[in-house]
This record gives C-alpha cells, structure tokens and sequence, in this order.
C-alpha cells in the first residue's frame, strides 16, 4: 500500500456501553447467574485492556444464553484485538445471520476480509453498512483504501471526500486524504489537508498515542510543507 507510509492510523472501536478505565484485579461477585451480567464485566475488562479476561466472561454469558448477541460482539472485538480476523469474520458471520440489519456488523466484517485479503468481500459489506447507514464515515474511508490498492487514488479521494462530508471534525481523515493527493503528486492539497488536520487536533492525537512513528513523521510532513 503505497498511501499509508508515514502515520500508522491505530483505530480500534470497542462496541460497549462502559467507560470504566481502572478495574480491579478481583472478581467482581455475581449475585444471579445472568448472561447480560457476564458480558457487561466483559465489556468493562475489555476497555481496560485485560483482553483474555474479557474473553472468559464473554464466554460465560453465551454459556448461559447462546443467543446473547452482544456477548457476541464482545466475543469479535477479542478476536480483533488478537487479530485473529478468521475469527472474527466466522463470529460476525453468525451476528449478520442473527440480526442482517446493524450496520457495524458489516463494517467490521469487511475489515476482516481486508485483513484476509478478501478485498471484492470487504467492498461489498462497506457497501452494505453504507446502504444501512449512510453516515458511517470509516466505511467510505475503507473503501478509499481499496480503491488506493488498485493505484486508483483519484477514486480514493472521491470516497475520502464523503468520509469528511459525513465526519467533517475528523483530523485522520483529512490526514488520510492528504496521502493519496501525495500519491499523485499534488502536494499544494496534501499540505492544505495536513494543516486543516493539524488544526483540528492532529497533534493532541498523536500526544494520546494514536499515531505510531508520530514524531519523524511530523518531520517529514514539515519539511514537505515548509519547501
């Protein structure tokens, strides 16, 4: 992939309810033997990090109801974070069959297939989490990338155009923009879209640690920019 060469875009979405950052090493006591408890303590170790301790209590709430979808849920982001995406696709596979309707299932499935290398599938199930909800920027993000795949880059920045119409306050997405008009050696727009990312709070991301190889890759940009 030629585009991606500088920042590392890490965007991970944990599907849940909890915020809860600090959890106590203790098992939490269960009163009742429900499965929607098991999974809420699944979310919240989840977001916390523990990821195999989510992963045991996801397990318990689709024991107790096998129908459990968001236990499920809890269940792919596991194998996301694991990135064990054959696993994932085979879980999100058994959640469309369940409820062919939420847009995210397809989302995060066609990640999957990306990492897989499944590109035709990855663009059909953008297509359809699009079709079901038409706001979801990243789905039109990924589908700019798999146009970049093909060395369409004109293509890309159409796509990457309706991710900043639908999420205009995104600094990654103007960032992402700004690769493919590098690609194509418009580098007047890649600076305008570098700027626009920057005052947008670009640099606050990468002091949260979102970006990987941040600070080289500040310099680079500058030195594109400052010629």
């Amino acid at each position: 992939m030629k585009s991606i060469t500088f920042i590392t875009i890490f965007l991970i979405t944990f599907i849940s309810s909890c915020t809860t950052k600090n959890v106590s090493d203790k098992t939490p006591v269960i009163v009742e033997n429900y499965s929607v408890d098991y999974d809420s303590l699944g979310d919240i170790y989840i977001v916390n990090g523990q990821i195999l301790k989510a992963d045991r209590y996801y397990d318990t709430a689709l024991q107790i109801d096998p129908n459990n979808l968001k236990a499920k849920w809890g269940k792919a982001n596991v194998k996301l974070a694991l990135k064990d995406f054959k696993g994932q696709l085979q879980i999100l596979n058994e959640i469309i069959k369940k409820d062919s309707l939420y847009h995210a299932s397809y989302f995060y499935r066609g990640v999957a297939n990306i990492a897989m290398e499944r590109y035709d599938a990855a663009l059909l199930d953008f297509q359809k989490s699009i079709e079901l909800n038409v706001n979801v920027s990243d789905s039109y993000v990924r589908i700019a990338y798999l146009f970049n795949l093909k060395n369409d880059n004109k293509s890309a920045i159409k796509f990457h155009d309706l991710a900043i119409k639908h999420s205009p306050s995104s600094p990654k997405h103007y960032l992402e923009r700004g690769y493919y008009y590098l690609d194509i050696g418009d580098t007047t727009s890649f600076c305008r879209d570098y700027e626009k990312s920057k005052k947008l709070g670009l640099l606050d991301s990468i002091a949260k640690g979102e970006y990987s190889n941040a600070e080289e890759d500040i310099e680079n940009f500058n030195s594109i920019c400052n010629r």
